[in-house]
């Protein structure tokens, strides 16, 4: 739901609101007045959370595509950088866990040259737990 749906749908209902509440001296005004603040207030709050939350379920319906459409086990350096793409994709809301993902790619060599010890192999399964840590939900499956 975008969030000028749901602000026009809070207006619209704080104002039929108002039509059926006539405020005919100052102590109703005040009360309508903090009725639709703390009403605005809750309704923003909840868009808030459904936008939060609809985020880190994109973010597990990436992993799971990601899981899905490529073979871990069989080509590492395919896995890290996809889901290097897919942290990049989230790295405002993850920034240390899009930081750990591009160091486990650099010390294992696959965006350039190796800077560590770490093999491919190593840091493909590393990145795989990573994954299933973002997506606990869907971790059994993968």
């Amino acid at each position: 739901m975008d969030i000028i749906i749901v602000l026009g749908v809070v207006g619209s209902i704080a104002s039929l609101i108002g039509v059926y509440l006539a405020a005919p001296n100052p102590r109703s005004r005040v009360i309508h007045a903090i009725y639709g603040f703390l009403f605005v207030v809750l309704s923003g709050y909840l868009v808030y959370y459904y936008q939060r939350d609809a985020e880190v379920a994109n973010l597990e319906a990436g992993i799971e595509r990601l899981f899905d459409s490529t073979q871990y086990g069989q080509n590492e350096r395919g896995f890290m950088l996809a889901s290097l793409a897919l942290l990049e994709k989230h790295k405002e809301r993850f920034p240390e866990t899009y930081s750990a993902a591009r160091q486990l790619c650099l010390e294992s060599g696959v965006t350039g040259d190796p800077k560590g010890k770490l093999s491919v192999y190593d840091g493909a399964h590393a990145m795989n737990t990573l994954l299933r840590a973002l997506a606990p939900n869907n971790a059994r499956r993968f």
